[in-house]
């Protein structure tokens, strides 16, 4: 079990392991573990189960069955009208802060990597896995950020990786923390 999940060690004798997605382990947790041993919205992996089958949690704006589906940082996970982002506290431990459904509505990647594809279209890699395609390749930086519309997967804003800009460290010593 990673440093960063916020769970007591030595209680459980197994836990969940997210399936492979595109958050590393130490920075996601398996939904069924969020739910069952984070949130509190279950007693058991039986009950977090029953849960998804109604359909009703979602992550990212998608309806999601799969408790094993990792949620990681910066994702956005709706339980009936509640709604958590995941995100790094000062221990480096991952919590799922309450947020409002006006900030549910978007989610902050950052920039990997660029690829071109087939056509010369320009691919951008984002931190969680996605894959967005742009037409002007030049707007776009590895290490910039983007507002992604939860929804319609759409750019909503793009904040560039320069000197004064604001960050939020996800690791090292200051892990949790804002800075410029």
């Amino acid at each position: 079990m990673p440093r960063s999940w916020p769970l007591t060690r030595k209680t459980d004798i197994w836990i969940s392991r997210p399936r492979p997605s595109g958050h590393p382990i130490e920075r996601c947790m398996a939904l069924g573990v969020v739910l069952r041993d984070v949130l509190g919205v279950a007693q058991s992996m039986r009950e977090a189960k029953r849960a998804l089958a109604t359909r009703r949690i979602l992550v990212d704006g998608r309806v999601t069955t799969d408790m094993r589906r990792g949620v990681g940082v910066m994702d956005v996970l709706t339980v009936g009208d509640d709604h958590y982002r995941c995100v790094l506290d000062m221990n480096g431990k991952l919590r799922y802060a309450s947020i409002s459904a006006k900030e549910a509505a978007h989610k902050l990647c950052r920039i990997d990597g660029k690829t071109t594809v087939k056509g010369g279209v320009t691919q951008l890699n984002l931190h969680d896995g996605r894959n967005i395609l742009v037409d002007d390749a030049n707007k776009y930086n590895t290490m910039d950020s983007l507002v992604l519309d939860v929804g319609s997967q759409k750019i909503k804003k793009h904040h560039k990786f320069k000197s004064g800009a604001n960050c939020y460290l996800i690791g090292g010593r200051h892990i949790g923390n804002t800075a410029t």
